[in-house]
């Protein structure tokens, strides 16, 4: 009987599937972590002409880089994954890459796909306009004719939904990048730029249009910004957020934000809000 009974047991211990290597264990073998990085999304994420990559997201993933090197206790080297606003979250989804270091909204539906740290900025879409558009005074009711958006972005979800809902005179256009968007409304082919307010004033003073381009003091849409993960990365979304939350705990963030932002990001109370409820200790 104790031989049938061992043998009876030989078919599920062969049944049992092979151990899966996850992200922190191939970074623990390899000592390199895929940082996918997106060059247009200043001051959150772009590329110097030396080639540099910089901006307040990349220095968070730098501080996640810190933090995986200490918990594997050896070095750990970042890989650059290049992306565009078009295929950044596929790259993550499929992962393709570890981190994702731009100017990522955290949504529900997002969440689906794939991981999420915790939250690293808020902000809202804004509308950009030329500054001699009668929208630049305000809008009430009606957005401009043609309103253009970053393809893939959760202002061309938001903005497809409203005008579903409320048919009117508006034509959405979308752009595969800030810049031909911006470029856009100088040119007069579109009447407005829906995007994330820090985004859109970057790249107004990157191209001198400061006095050419105004930004409406009304908000479309709450965007709380996040590192994207690929999903099912439970241990390397955990170190993310280790990282994050000791920033946050000891006021490394604001030295962050200063760099990126000025003195005006940190005097925004709801950023000091969402950092100071996501103080999480050890």
């Amino acid at each position: 009987m104790l031989r049938i009974a061992c043998a009876a047991l030989i078919v599920p211990l062969l049944a049992v599937p092979a151990w899966a290597e996850d992200a922190v264990d191939r970074i623990a073998r390899t000592g390199e972590v895929r940082l996918a990085l997106r060059g247009d999304a200043p001051p959150f994420s772009s590329v110097m002409p030396s080639g540099e990559v910089q901006g307040y997201s990349v220095d968070l993933c730098q501080a996640v880089v810190a933090e995986l090197a200490i918990a594997l206790n050896r070095a750990v080297t970042p890989k650059v994954v290049p992306v565009t606003g078009a295929n950044r979250l596929d790259t993550i989804a499929n992962g393709e890459a570890d981190l994702l270091c731009e100017a990522t909204t955290y949504t529900l539906s997002r969440r689906e796909r794939m991981e999420f740290s915790l939250i690293t900025f808020v902000t809202g879409v804004v509308l950009a306009v030329r500054r001699d558009s009668p929208l630049a005074l305000g809008f009430e009711h009606e957005l401009p004719r043609r309103v253009g958006v970053l393809r893939g972005s959760t202002a061309e979800a938001s903005l497809r939904e409203g005008l579903a809902a409320n048919p009117g005179r508006s034509t959405m256009v979308p752009f595969d990048s800030h810049e031909s968007a911006i470029d856009a409304i100088l040119s007069n082919t579109i009447d407005g730029y829906a995007a994330d307010r820090e985004i859109v004033l970057a790249q107004m003073f990157a191209r001198g249009a400061g006095d050419l381009i105004a930004i409406s003091n009304q908000v479309l849409s709450y965007e709380p910004y996040a590192l994207a993960l690929p999903p099912g990365e439970r241990r390397l979304r955990l170190i993310a957020d280790r990282a994050l939350a000791s920033l946050y705990r000891t006021g490394a963030i604001r030295d962050i934000l200063n760099k990126w932002f000025g003195e005006r990001a940190w005097n925004d109370p709801t950023v000091r809000l969402v950092f100071r409820l996501q103080s999480i200790p050890e």
